[in-house]
């Protein structure tokens, strides 16, 4: 019976190594959700601004909700959603660390007059990103940039 916990433990921990983890570079992870890159500080002013080239991109469907994990190191959460034309914040939904722009959301971006706004995402001790978002009416697509 020992012998066959120590190889049940062996097996968890190869499987565990084995598997894939959020790594640096960040992506796609193959069901629809977006891991982030590394987050920045946002009191040092790398990735608080917007005009620079993103660190990373990804563009998607208008009218479908965009989920996005944050890196495994941020502590507790908010999300913060802001158009450029009213300047309004709205909070979004965050569940552990995995975050959700809802469909209706982009849609009445698409649809406004300025289809751009920002979203920072950060934890207590200020860890966090700066998104960019870009929509593109024509082509029925947003674009979300990580600064």
């Amino acid at each position: 019976m020992n012998i066959a916990n120590r190889c049940l433990l062996a097996l968890l921990l190869a499987l565990g190594l084995v598997l894939p983890s959020v790594s640096s570079e960040g992506g796609e992870n193959g069901l629809g959700i977006w891991i982030l890159p590394n987050a920045n500080h946002l009191t040092s002013g790398i990735g608080c601004s917007t005009t620079s080239a993103p660190r990373a991109s990804q563009t998607f469907a208008v009218g479908k909700d965009i989920t996005m994990d944050v890196a495994s190191g941020m502590g507790a959460i908010v999300a913060t959603f802001v158009d450029e034309l009213a300047g309004q914040a709205i909070s979004l939904p965050v569940v552990g660390g995995r975050v959700t722009i809802p469909g209706e959301l982009v849609e009445a971006l698409t649809n406004s007059a300025s289809p751009r706004a920002s979203i920072v995402i950060a934890d207590a001790c200020q860890l966090g990103y700066v998104l960019t978002l870009a929509c593109d009416p024509a082509a029925n697509t947003i674009t979300v940039g990580v600064q």
